[in-house]
This record gives C-alpha cells, sequence and structure tokens, in this order.
C-alpha cells in the first residue's frame, strides 16, 4: 500500500521551515506538540481532517534538528512538504543518529514522460 504524507500548502511549509529554522520557541513547540505547531503556522484541520491526523502524528520527533540544519535544507525540505511524496517523511529528528541525506523527489510519470 502507497501511503503518502499529505502536501502542505505553500504558505504553511515556508512559515514551518522558518520558524523551525531561526525561533527556538517554536521549535520548543514543535518538539512538544507538533500538532498545535502546525496551527501555529495556518494548517487548518477542518479543512484537511485526515490529513491532520496523518501529520501531527508523522511530525513527532526525540531530538529536533539544529537551526542551522533546517536552514541548510530548506529548500529540500519545503519540496517534501508540498509535495505530497510517497511513504517519505522529512527526517526533522536529530535524535536517530548518524548523518542524514536528503534525497531530491523521484520525477513523476508526466515529467518521465517530457
Amino acid at each position: 500500500m502507497d501511503m503518502a504524507l499529505p502536501a502542505l500548502e505553500i504558505g504553511v511549509a515556508r512559515r514551518l521551515v522558518d520558524l523551525l529554522s531561526t525561533d527556538d520557541g517554536f521549535r520548543a513547540l514543535f518538539s512538544a506538540n507538533p500538532g498545535e505547531a502546525l496551527l501555529a503556522v495556518g494548517f487548518d484541520p477542518q479543512r484537511q481532517p485526515a490529513e491532520w491526523e496523518v501529520l501531527r502524528v508523522c511530525f513527532a520527533v526525540r531530538a529536533l534538528a539544529s537551526k542551522e540544519v533546517i536552514a541548510a535544507a530548506r529548500h529540500e525540505i519545503n519540496l517534501m512538504l508540498t509535495s505530497g511524496l510517497g511513504q517519505l517523511v522529512p527526517a526533522l529528528d536529530a535524535g536517530l543518529g548518524g548523518v542524514h541525506v536528503l534525497k531530491q523527489p523521484v520525477p513523476g510519470p508526466k515529467a518521465q514522460a517530457a
């Protein structure tokens, strides 16, 4: 079964990544309660109730990646958050050990046919 991470609206994704890469208070909120953090950046759970349930669970982290790491990967994270990629969740968790390498999304059928 192919489960896709629900795509965020571009503005919501940008605000989320911007705050995760700059704001210690927001980072603490995100680490403690990703759902509340999504609300704070403008996600509307009434418009997307199924997506809300998935995202507030998928964004849970043990230890959030540093502001510098998130800032350096800003473009890739925004792409992931706005693309609805199948079974890929942005690795915002720094508690997994090892080096995280962000990969570019695999082109869809339209891009491959071009």
